[in-house]
């Protein structure tokens, strides 16, 4: 495999997620598995495949035999959307994730603690 979840670059406190790996093993896997890589895949389910993302997982369940998650996953993918296994960019997001989800809650306790200090002195 061509990048390793274990190994990266880039310095974060957070780790990487173990289902970066299973990504990436999926990658490495999907043309022993159906014949074709990943790059394969986008091109003909682009050239061949409908052109909705949900159109796209029916046609690639039914038409190419695929299952559910390897189904759900290219028709992501052909769309531009999922993750692509790579550890660096997984933590750069994870990062702003976090970043994003406690910056409502710190938000929500500066205004709560504003509302009761003017409480108080008021």
């Amino acid at each position: 495999m061509a990048r390793e979840a274990a190994k990266t670059k880039h310095k974060s406190i957070y780790g990487v997620h173990p289902g970066v790996a299973m990504v990436q093993k999926a990658i490495h896997d999907l043309p022993a598995k159906t014949g074709r890589s990943l790059e394969q895949w986008i091109k003909f389910i682009k050239k061949s495949g409908p052109k909705t993302e949900t159109e796209r997982r029916e046609w690639l369940k039914t038409e190419q035999g695929l299952g559910t998650n390897y189904a759900g996953w290219l028709a992501e993918r052909a769309q531009g959307k999922g993750e692509d296994g790579d550890p660096e960019a997984y933590l750069r997001t994870a990062e702003g994730y976090v970043e994003k989800m406690f910056a409502a809650q710190r938000n929500h306790c500066a205004r709560s603690t504003m509302r009761y200090s003017s409480l108080a002195w008021g």
